[in-house]
């Protein structure tokens, strides 16, 4: 069938020993058809990454977007020395305005497309959690600003995955050995 490979055919494929099985040219990963299902895990966390937004955009607390972002649960430095390693997911989901947002969501939509069908939404959503997490912490190990936010390291996570999955994919279409 065309369309996105499903993990256990993509595990399937150029087993050791054997050429991998003639079959139509695949569609492109993440491309849709009548046979890929929606991408709900995908759009719902597109949505909550929107809907956090606009609740720091609209709340009346703080009297600077910085201080805002530090009561949402931004990363900051000195609240994570005192023990507050919780703000290293919470800042996942924060942004510092709408072109932040908007490039994140970019990303995340066309990399989750992709994925999703072939991991579910369940791993979808635990591998941008993830990522976003190693990027939290990075981004506070390796950056000077007091302050770390947004779900680029989540994103740029998705895009990895999507990468080693394509790469996984084509070696194996050509026969070569990865192991």
């Amino acid at each position: 069938s065309t369309g996105v490979m499903a993990y256990s055919k993509i595990k399937a494929l150029g087993k050791k020993g054997e050429p991998p099985p003639l079959r139509p040219a695949p569609a492109m990963v993440g491309q849709r058809n009548r046979a890929t299902p929606p991408s709900y895990a995908t759009l719902g966390l597109l949505a909550v990454l929107c809907a956090i937004h606009v609740a720091v955009e609209l709340a009346p607390i703080g009297d600077t977007f910085w201080l805002k972002i530090y009561r949402f649960g931004g990363a900051h430095r000195g609240a994570i020395a005192d023990g507050e390693t919780w703000r290293f997911i919470t800042a996942i989901f924060l942004h510092a305005g709408w072109v932040h947002l908007i490039g994140n969501l970019v990303v995340i939509y066309h990399f989750g497309r992709g994925l999703e069908p072939l991991f579910g939404g369940g791993w979808l959503i635990a591998l941008f959690v993830y990522t976003g997490l190693a990027g939290s912490i990075l981004s506070m190990v390796f950056s000077g600003a007091s302050m770390s936010i947004g779900a680029s390291g989540g994103a740029l996570g998705l895009c990895g995955v999507f990468t080693a999955v394509f790469l996984f994919i084509a070696l194996r279409s050509t026969g070569l050995s990865i192991e």
